[in-house]
């Protein structure tokens, strides 16, 4: 679910959206940011769209759940 809230946040989605999309709580949505900030070193929503670009989520140790991140031919 992490991965998911780190590449709708990236992408410009608003924490509202973020939560009405997942179907999960706005809390929940600031929990996952906040972890993912710790975990990336970012201060700010640019940081972390900054650090989405160049990283990919596996490497954070999070659950894709069907995040979409798989390419053709990989597992």
């Amino acid at each position: 679910m992490e991965a998911r809230v780190f590449d709708l946040a990236a992408a410009g989605r608003t924490n509202a959206s973020i939560a009405a999309t997942l179907a999960i709580s706005i809390k929940t949505v600031e929990s996952h940011l906040s972890s993912l900030y710790r975990k990336l070193s970012v201060r700010s929503r640019a940081e972390l769209g900054a650090e989405h670009a160049r990283r990919n989520p596996r490497e954070l140790g999070v659950d894709l759940g069907g995040a979409g991140t798989e390419t053709e031919g990989k597992p």
